[in-house]
């Protein structure tokens, strides 16, 4: 695209817990992510997203998404099954003040799983 910014984006093929990768465009900071899935990983997933997500988040005060497949919901309202719930994604969430798309039509009521 002619114009567009230059952009960096880091990819981590060596992650043995999860996968991640960032690209900063036009003063957004993309962060996508794939933690671990399945019960039996669940401290694999804590300890995803108390480290390994930790670094690609933006240091300066700049616009983020964070998307991905999180294996993990923030309130067991979000889910159907038990043992989704992740405390380490919750603190991220709420340290970042960050928002759910899905809280934007609040009126519907989905699942993403």
């Amino acid at each position: 695209m002619a114009g567009a910014p230059p952009y960096s984006s880091r990819m981590h093929p060596e992650d043995t817990v999860g996968k991640r990768n960032r690209r900063d465009t036009s003063g957004i900071c993309i962060v996508n992510i794939y933690a671990p899935s399945g019960y039996e990983k669940k401290r694999e997933r804590e300890v995803f997203y108390n480290g390994e997500v930790a670094t690609l988040l933006p240091t300066a005060n700049t616009g983020m998404i964070l998307a991905g497949d999180f294996n993990c919901v923030i309130s067991n309202a979000d889910c159907t099954g038990q043992g989704k719930y992740s405390k380490a994604l919750e603190n991220l969430v709420r340290g970042l003040d960050l928002r759910d798309a899905s809280d934007a039509t609040p009126v519907r009521t989905i699942f993403t799983h």
